[in-house]
């Protein structure tokens, strides 16, 4: 269950159970005002994340639509690419 916690005048923490997951506020420095929120994602087990020397070799998971075409990531002065 959802809990709001009050840290502020239209601010709230957004709680499940005891841990903090986002927060809710009224951004009235912005014409007109509106409510603004964001939620923090917690990962449970391996990081989806890697590294490599050679970009050539990266392996991008099959799940990501569209991460699979390298020839689009520019090339870094001074990474060893493999590419010319």
């Amino acid at each position: 269950m959802l809990k709001l916690r009050s840290i502020g005048t239209c601010d709230y923490s957004v709680f499940e159970g005891e841990q903090r997951i986002g927060r809710i506020r009224f951004a009235d420095e912005r014409i007109p005002g509106v409510w603004l929120w964001n939620v923090i994602v917690h990962l449970t087990g391996g990081l989806p994340m890697g590294s490599s020397k050679d970009i050539t070799r990266l392996r991008p998971s099959s799940r990501l639509k569209g991460s699979n075409n390298l020839a689009s990531v520019p090339i870094c002065a001074g990474s060893n690419s493999g590419r010319t």
